[in-house]
């Protein structure tokens, strides 16, 4: 027995607490319903086909397996794969409680891999391993637990950070971002009438044209998910609202008379300030050594132009400097490409010393703004070439593709947001590795529309759509030239 004076009176009640709290051998009937499942999926959300084809492929197999062991009410699962929900949560001065433990419950963790403070890795090994988390040991309450029937559902911005043994006890379903048509949608159907309807508006005193949503999206809100578009469709509303109510408007008086907002592209600034992202087309004709490539970052994919330029020139000068803030994986893959460049005009004009004799400037602008990765390998080689040549590429021209020492093209990630960075700039043109074919071939046919894509293993191949000549051939200034003089000694052979 404790003395009621004891300082563990109160921790120890706190732990009675804990336990009397969880629902011990608690359950609730299940609801398998398909059709149902999949009219909430599609009243709620737009598009993501694939996930939530995926969500009902689990709800078949528990209907048919007649299970209910990790499974909760239909609503919430179909709402909480795709929707961040307000989760239930608390701490105690040691470790993390559970609430709620039934088969209703969601444990969901949010952001995996981005904490530094805490490595839940082994915890989580156990409890996501079906063999194990029947028997979960809590290490504050000091019991075991039935997690078996509990739905884990993780959320990562990247899997790099995930230790690969707990990421091999999950299926990752990979969800992309919005393109532009698609928040267009979401802004229709969702946004516009939520916010009219919060912000205590009536929906025929507002009207925002099509052109003022897309510059909205495209100007403001580029990002992949639809959050910070809300946000700006908020602050116009609520501008809206105090206009309303400086006219006399409230919900006391709805017989005053108030005129109607119309929102367009002209006085769009007016509600949201300027324009915070701009076209990421900087030259309309692509000057020699300059090549437009394609990114990804977290708003969503963008160009990415190489500029290079020679800065200094005398035999035995031949060297390369990197500047724009490149990571260790990109500052690689820019050496490789200015060997793989060398090893070309050695091949096609062994008298050319241009990279022998000359120290290069290889720039990527947006010097603020950190850039790793392979994926602009090839892009440089073609920035070199450009500039030993004095060649421009073609203006609307843009590629990706990760290159090897021997000249290989590597796939790569991030094909349909790169794909929507291209239309953005008006690429006609894109190349990309063989190895994302079927990448490309999945989008949507509007975002594949007008491109002429190209898919390439081989740098050569690069090679004869960015300056329009084969590698083995000579160049066409060349062929020009050697047909001229034909011509004149043909002629000259004949008088």
């Amino acid at each position: 027995m404790l003395e009621s004076s004891s300082s563990c009176v109160e921790s120890t009640y706190d732990y009675l607490d804990w336990l009397t709290m969880l629902p011990w051998g608690n359950f609730s009937d299940e609801n398998f319903d398909i059709q149902k499942a999949e009219k909430i999926l599609d009243n709620d959300h737009y598009g993501l086909s694939h996930v939530k084809e995926r969500i009902l492929e689990f709800i078949a197999v528990r209907r048919l397996k007649g299970t209910s062991k990790g499974l909760i009410n239909l609503k919430k699962i179909c709402n909480i794969f795709l929707r961040s929900k307000q989760m239930f949560h608390s701490t105690v001065p040691w470790n993390r409680q559970y609430a709620n433990i039934n088969n209703k419950c969601i444990l969901f963790l949010w952001q995996l891999g981005k904490s530094s403070s805490d490595d839940p890795g082994s915890a989580l090994l156990e409890l996501l391993d079906p063999e194990q988390n029947a028997d979960f040991r809590d290490l504050y309450l000091d019991v075991t637990i039935d997690l078996s029937k509990v739905l884990f559902v993780c959320t990562a911005n990247v899997l790099d950070k995930i230790p690969t043994p707990l990421l091999d006890r999950m299926e990752v379903i990979n969800i992309s971002g919005y393109i532009t048509d698609d928040k267009m949608h979401i802004a229709r159907d969702h946004l516009l009438k939520t916010t009219c309807m919060e912000c205590g508006i009536k929906p025929e005193q507002v009207v925002v044209r099509d052109a003022a949503l897309r510059s909205l999206i495209e100007n403001y809100c580029r990002e992949p998910g639809v959050r910070n578009l809300q946000k700006h469709i908020e602050k116009i509303y609520r501008k809206i609202a105090l206009k309303l109510v400086r006219e006399g408007a409230s919900a006391e008086t709805p017989e005053v008379s108030v005129k109607n907002f119309i929102i367009d592209e002209s006085n769009l600034a007016d509600y949201v300030g300027k324009p915070v992202l701009y076209a990421d087309k900087i030259y309309e004709q692509t000057p020699v050594g300059v090549v437009m490539g394609l990114s990804t970052k977290s708003t969503g994919g963008s160009t990415l132009y190489i500029e290079t330029t020679s800065v200094e020139e005398g035999e035995g000068k031949g060297g390369l400097h990197i500047t724009g803030q490149l990571g260790d994986v990109m500052k690689e893959s820019a050496e490789i490409a200015h060997t793989v460049a060398r090893r070309i005009m050695l091949e096609k004009e062994p008298k050319n010393l241009f990279f022998a004799n000359s120290k290069l400037h290889l720039h990527i602008p947006e010097g603020a703004t950190p850039k790793d990765g392979p994926s602009a390998g090839c892009t440089m080689i073609t920035s070199f070439l450009s500039l030993a040549m004095k060649k421009p590429v073609r203006k609307d021209l843009a590629m990706t593709g990760e290159v090897t020492l021997t000249g290989r093209i590597l796939p790569i990630g991030g094909v349909k947001e790169k794909t929507i960075a291209a239309r953005r700039s008006q690429v006609k043109m894109m190349i990309f590795p063989e190895g994302n074919r079927r990448d490309f071939d999945e989008l949507a046919c509007n975002l594949k529309e007008g491109l002429d894509v190209h898919f390439v293993d081989e740098y050569e191949q690069i090679f004869e759509l960015a300056f329009g000549y084969n590698m083995g051939s000579p160049p066409l200034n060349f062929r020009r030239s050697l047909t001229s003089f034909m011509w004149d000694l043909l002629s000259g052979c004949f008088q």
